[in-house]
């Protein structure tokens, strides 16, 4: 970065400084967004999800009016 008087030039030199981190970053912001999601995705309506569901689903009061689970 060049020490100047002029802001403008040091702004300019900062941004470009900046701009080299955003691949680095859309790198690590990418994964973190789609794992989830992904996993999200595989996991939903799995035998485990019902499974661990199931207890809480069936002591809920509005679930007194609906039938019984398997």
């Amino acid at each position: 970065m060049r020490h100047t008087t002029d802001g403008a030039i040091v702004l300019i030199d900062r941004i470009v400084s900046a701009a080299r981190f955003a691949p680095l970053g859309r790198s690590i912001a990418l994964p973190g967004v789609i794992l989830p999601l992904f996993l999200i995705r595989i996991l939903k309506f799995t035998a485990i999800e019902v499974d661990v569901l199931e207890p809480l689903i069936n002591r809920t009061l509005w679930r007194l009016a609906l039938p019984r689970l398997r």
